[in-house]
This record gives C-alpha cells, sequence and structure tokens, in this order.
C-alpha cells in the first residue's frame, strides 16, 4: 500500500472514530437540549435525506469535472463548520438546515472518496484494499455507524465506547471534538492526498 493510501485509510480511521463517537448523540441533542419533537426529528431526517438523494448526480458529476480532491476538500469545509453549529443551532430550523448541509457534504465526499480510492488501486488487488479501506471515505451518520472497511471498526467500536463518558462531561463537546477532528482531516488531505498520475482500470 503506497504512502497516499496509507494517509487515506488514516483519515477514514480517524473520521470512522469522531463519527462513531458522536453517532448516537445527533438525536439525544435535539431532544434535550434543542426542543425537536420526535416528528421534527423525522421531519430533519426526511428533508436531509432528500437533500441527499437529489444531489447526488450533481456533486458526482462535479467529481468528474473537477476531480476528487477538490471535492473532497470542499465536503470537510462545509461539514467542520456545520458539525460546529449544530450544538448551537437553535431549534428546529437550524438542524434541519445543518443536517441538509451535512447530507451536501456526504453527497461531495462519498463519490470523489470512491473514485480517488478506486484510481489509485490496481484492479487485481482492488477487492482486497476495498475490504480493508472501504469505498466511501467519510460519511457523517446521524445514528449508530458500523460501516466501511475491516480496519474501520475498531476505532468506531472505540469511538462509540467513549463517546457517551465525553457527553456526559459537556453535550457539547462531541461536536466540537468531532469539528476539529474533520478540520484536522482537511488539512490532511490538502497536503498529503495526490491525485494519481496513472489511473488504473
Amino acid at each position: 500500500m503506497d504512502r497516499p493510501l496509507r494517509m487515506i485509510l488514516l483519515i477514514e480511521m480517524v473520521s470512522s472514530f469522531f463519527v462513531a463517537m458522536v453517532a448516537p448523540f445527533w438525536v439525544v441533542y435535539a431532544k434535550m437540549a434543542l426542543g425537536l419533537t420526535p416528528y421534527d426529528w423525522g421531519a430533519a431526517m426526511l428533508t436531509s435525506g432528500l437533500v441527499g438523494i437529489l444531489t447526488a448526480f450533481p456533486m458526482g458529476l462535479l467529481v468528474d469535472r473537477l476531480r476528487p480532491k477538490k471535492m473532497i476538500l470542499f465536503g470537510l469545509s462545509i461539514s467542520s463548520i456545520c458539525i460546529l453549529l449544530y450544538p448551537f443551532s437553535g431549534g428546529t430550523w437550524g438542524v434541519f438546515s445543518i443536517l441538509s448541509l451535512l447530507s451536501l457534504s456526504n453527497s461531495m465526499m462519498m463519490p470523489a472518496f470512491s473514485t480517488l480510492i478506486a484510481n489509485k488501486i490496481p484492479r487485481s488487488r482492488r477487492g482486497r484494499l476495498f475490504s480493508i479501506l472501504g469505498e466511501r471515505g467519510i460519511q457523517i451518520s446521524f445514528g449508530n455507524f458500523w460501516g466501511g472497511g475491516f480496519l474501520l471498526f475498531p476505532p468506531a467500536a472505540t469511538g462509540a465506547l467513549l463517546g457517551g463518558h465525553i457527553y456526559e462531561l459537556n453535550p457539547t463537546y462531541p461536536w466540537i471534538i468531532f469539528s476539529a477532528a474533520m478540520a484536522l482531516s482537511l488539512l490532511l488531505t490538502h497536503i498529503f492526498i495526490k491525485e494519481p498520475r496513472e489511473t488504473y482500470y
């Protein structure tokens, strides 16, 4: 595995830890601190899901035109800001807006990571490496998170285990820490991940 793929794996492992750390608490914080009802949360899930579906193809088209790395950087920029703002979103409309923007960032990052990883892996090794790396890169989840490749499970499990303790210290801490982790992923992507000169088919 070459250095860019190792860096992608590092970014995925870091992000899976923090995604899993926060994932169970989006709805808890929305109800307990922001005053959303179960109906409000369901409507927010519907709205953000529709945003994800409606933007999937346009974002995939932009990945092809602008190249994957740029779309990953755009997605990480949006997600790091939105995650930081979530605890301070103020109520229903703030939650709707932030979750919809996070769905948009997922629509940017998932096809971009998939394309970037596929372009870096020879076809003869693609299945094995996808089973380790996963194929979608970073995905912000609003519920349980156990997806991705084999090597992503240990950090995700650890993040899920520690998330409750961090939430008990201060309910806003998980999102502040998560936002900082996404900003770090943005920096690592900008510095270390390069578009491959040779694309494998």
